[in-house]
């Protein structure tokens, strides 16, 4: 498979007086779209003659992810939010066939983040089984890439949470949201009591 992104140019004609309102709700919807692990990143450009008309770029790891994404109900409900702004558009796709760095440094992406949470059970089916539930209550949320359930190889007793987001923001949104809490219930009576705290929030500082 090639490396090259798969890249997608949305042009949208805007209603006018409307500009505003939707540049808001594309920033408010965004993360449905970054959040999916295929995803490489979108931009959000206006014309500079014409600024009721924009043009949304995503790159993608592939055409097969993507397709699959844009048939997803996920898509169709972000669509469909955005709608009521457009009065027409059109869509170009196309692959990425080379790339010429600029000499400028430019600002850096901000590196995804990774949470640990540390827990400990004597019955690891019950643990298992709480991990999953949260796992299904979690899926969709803005902005979370994955999540794994690690188990120690010195501590049967002993296991780990860890999941990766998109950025710090995205995190802090969720873990400040109305959902956090119970979402997450299933998980806190095996919190680990003697670690204080039982979390750490970690962002990725180099890779290879």
């Amino acid at each position: 498979m090639s490396d090259a992104p798969f890249r997608v140019i949305l042009r949208m004609e805007i209603k006018p007086g409307m500009e505003a309102d939707f540049e808001r709700t594309w920033l408010e919807i965004g993360d449905a779209v970054i959040s999916h692990p295929a995803n490489l990143g979108q931009w959000l450009c206006r014309g500079t003659e014409d600024t009721s008309i924009y043009y949304i770029v995503s790159d993608w790891v592939d055409e097969e992810l993507f397709r699959e994404f844009e048939h997803s109900d996920g898509h169709l409900e972000h669509r469909k939010k955005l709608h009521p702004f457009r009065s027409g558009g059109s869509m170009d796709t196309m692959t990425v066939v080379a790339h010429l760095p600029g000499q400028h440094p430019g600002r850096v992406a901000p590196e995804r983040i990774r949470v640990l949470l540390f827990h400990r059970a004597a019955d690891r089916d019950a643990i298992a089984a709480a991990y999953h539930q949260v796992s299904e209550d979690l899926a969709g949320t803005p902005g979370l890439v994955s999540n794994e359930f690690l188990g120690s190889v010195h501590d049967s007793t002993e296991f780990l949470v860890m999941s990766e987001w998109t950025d710090q923001a995205a995190f802090d949104r969720w873990e400040q949201g109305a959902s956090h809490k119970d979402s997450t219930a299933a998980l806190r009576p095996f919190q680990d009591s003697r670690r204080e705290p039982s979390f750490g929030v970690y962002r990725v500082q180099a890779r290879y």
